[in-house]
């Protein structure tokens, strides 16, 4: 099938099916480039699982403008949304739901679930971006955090749909870093690039 990606992340054989972490330190464009995955194509539609700010802080629209536009919905894990700030999203009680923080995996599981069933019509062309690797690894041990990001991967390429999940390098250390890349079937690293943002296949890195 035709899967339309933003074409910086057309490298490296992504597609559906696929499961990609895009590592970078911040300011690299990582949560941008999420975004934009999210919310290319048409019709699929989109889930964002966030594990760092707020959903109502990020900037997003969880919205649909246009008929053909991708739906998008949120689960939002930061654990620091203020319940109020929620009557202020668009149509929060079907777009947001909410868990308690990053170490509540079967919220998180449980939400996600609602909100890939909310999507209609049901079409492979869907995207699940969990924004924030780095707050699961302060949360809770490394293996509960691999079985969950093994266990996204293993969902996405079942149901062959995307996952893609951002990493903040300067968060983690090496250990962590090359531990959390074999949940995934490609990594990405973003950084600053002059007029930009680069992005390129981790083992092309220099």
């Amino acid at each position: 099938m035709d899967y339309e990606l933003p074409p910086a992340m057309l490298e490296g054989g992504v597609g559906a099916g696929t499961s990609v972490l895009l590592a970078g330190p911040p300011g690299s464009g990582k949560r941008e480039l999420l975004w934009e995955v999210l919310t290319t194509g048409r019709k699929g539609g989109s889930v964002l699982v966030t594990m760092t700010d707020p959903v109502d802080e990020l900037g997003f629209t969880f919205e649909r403008v246009d008929p053909d536009e991708p739906e998008v919905h949120a689960v939002d894990a930061s654990g620091r949304l203020d319940p109020d700030a929620v009557d202020g999203l668009s149509e929060p009680h079907r777009r947001v739901e909410v868990v308690d923080g990053p170490a509540d995996f079967t919220g998180i599981g449980m939400a996600l679930a609602s909100r890939l069933d909310e999507l209609d019509p049901p079409n492979p062309n869907r995207r699940v971006g969990v924004d924030g690797v780095a707050p699961l690894l302060d949360a809770v041990d490394w293996e509960s955090v691999y079985k969950f990001l093994r266990r996204m991967s293993d969902r996405a390429r079942a149901d062959d749909w995307l996952f893609v999940a951002t990493l903040d390098t300067d968060a983690v250390g090496q250990v962590d870093y090359n531990l959390v890349e074999q949940a995934f079937d490609t990594v990405l690293e973003t950084s600053p690039a002059d007029g930009g943002d680069a992005v390129r296949p981790a083992d092309e890195a220099e």
